[in-house]
């Protein structure tokens, strides 16, 4: 399997929409705003790219994706705080 390095930007574009609402709806949840889950995701990805780490497959890769969604709204929820 290739690694997230090998991926075209035609993969990694397929990925992000593909799994786009369902990552936005993971963010909405604990920040219980449109706009700002849109935001985390994007930045998510963003790093996910920047950061290639090396993953052999599209499940490891969602699941980095995920984390990273995790953290950035548990982040941005404490900030408000």
């Amino acid at each position: 399997m290739a690694t997230v390095n090998a991926w075209t930007v035609a993969d990694l574009s397929a990925l992000y929409m593909a799994n786009r609402s369902s990552l936005i709806s993971q963010a909405r949840r604990t920040l219980r705003n449109e706009q700002d889950a849109i935001e985390v995701v994007q930045e998510a990805f963003l790093k996910f790219m920047l950061a290639a780490p090396e993953l052999d497959s599209e499940d490891r890769a969602l699941a980095y994706i995920r984390t990273s969604i995790n953290n950035l709204s548990l982040n941005r929820y404490r900030d408000w705080e």
